[in-house]
């Protein structure tokens, strides 16, 4: 008789895990969920991008009513150095040089013959947006922000929440089978940003978003569109920039 307990028991333990899984819809077919805790591993353990990056891209920004379009170089070295020259679309004349590091940003307008060098503080009145400077790299390889946040299974997404100290959050929703960033969200008490991610590609081992679709409301209103052409890693980049004696500075 306890033979026979036990084994029903036994089946019935079984069928309790069983149903404990979920599995979810995909265009390559039904996925089983990870559990919370093995997703958030896989999940951190995927944000291993290269030391040295570089992308070209079409963009088209909207601000304030207004709509520009160009064609951007960025070259970056992680959490360290920015580099952006900003070129007409259909002429292909190089309008605007940027670079720019932790504390420290400056940038030329070849047009107008004007330059600004000043605080990273200055970026985030032009945005709108406080969002820190580690985070623009972040926003350009499909990287998370936060990539230790908790982890939650969603409606066939992982979803990740966390509340900073500064009293700013952060939310992201993640692939469950590529574990890729499909849209991270920022927002501070003035204001949101909203990237979403699309076409990624495995480029020297790793995944980099070829569509990035930025929000950004608060103080100012601003999106932009990043459709990437070229995308190179791994070798250190030049970073030429000067500023000539005869632009005028402003601000």
């Amino acid at each position: 008789m306890n033979k026979y307990f036990f084994i029903v028991v036994l089946l019935g333990a079984i069928v309790a895990c069983k149903s404990k899984k979920v599995v979810v819809t995909t265009p390559n077919g039904p996925v089983e969920m990870l559990t919370p805790k093995m997703a958030k591993e896989a999940i951190v353990a995927k944000q291993e991008a290269p030391a040295w990056i570089h992308l070209k891209a079409n963009v088209s920004v909207t601000q304030n009513g207004s709509t520009n379009n160009g064609v951007v170089d960025i070259r970056m070295k992680q959490d360290s150095i920015m580099w952006v020259e900003v070129a007409d679309p259909l002429l292909g004349i190089k309008a605007i040089r940027a670079f720019a590091m932790t504390d420290t940003v400056a940038y030329v307008n070849r047009i107008e013959k004007t330059y600004f060098a000043g605080p990273y503080a200055y970026i985030e009145k032009k945005l709108g947006t406080g969002i820190p400077f580690q985070y623009i790299f972040n926003v350009f390889l499909g990287e998370l922000f936060i990539p230790e946040s908790e982890v939650t299974n969603g409606d066939g997404v992982y979803i990740l929440n966390q509340k900073l100290e500064s009293g700013n959050s952060f939310a992201a929703k993640i692939d469950p089978v590529t574990l890729d960033c499909v849209q991270q969200l920022y927002f501070t008490a003035k204001d949101a940003i909203t990237i979403s991610y699309g076409r990624y590609k495995m480029i020297n081992g790793f995944r980099y978003p070829h569509q990035i679709n930025i929000l950004v409301q608060g103080s100012q209103s601003l999106t932009a569109t990043f459709e990437l052409t070229e995308v190179s890693s791994g070798t250190p980049l030049d970073m030429p920039f000067n500023i000539s004696k005869k632009y005028a500075r402003t601000y």
